[in-house]
Formats: C-alpha cells, structure tokens, sequence
C-alpha cells in the first residue's frame, strides 16, 4: 500500500533527520542503472483500493516513521 503522494529520497532523510535528531547528509553516487531500463520515479496509484476496499491513507510518512521507531 502506499499513500499516493511522492516523497522524494532527500525529503525522506529530512523526515528521518527530523524524528531521529539528527542531522546527517545524505551521500550521492552515480546511478549504476541504465536510465532506460530502471525506474527513478514511483508513486502509488490508489484509485482502485479506494473504490474497492473503501482504503485510504490516514496518517502521513512522518508519522509513520515516528511510530515505527518508536517501537525499538
């Protein structure tokens, strides 16, 4: 499942920085793949578990996070 809102991979390290205190940089490299063969970009589609199943997401990627390192 997902929320059907993009997060990029340096708004997930300031989220993570954010619930963890912390305040660590992310380290880029090269993309090893070739573009025309991976996909850099997804985002779920939930049009059909929302007319199916009546789901949808209720709480954000924060609070996610928040609550799952809270348990350890």
């Amino acid at each position: 499942m997902g929320t059907g809102l993009a997060t990029s991979f340096n708004e997930l390290v300031a989220v993570l920085n954010d619930v963890m205190g912390m305040n660590l940089e992310p380290e880029y490299f090269e993309m090893p793949y070739d573009s025309s063969t991976y996909q850099s970009d997804t985002q779920a589609d939930m049009t059909q578990a929302e007319k199916a199943l009546g789901w949808k997401a209720q709480c954000n990627l924060k609070e996610r996070i928040k609550e799952t390192i809270g348990l350890y």
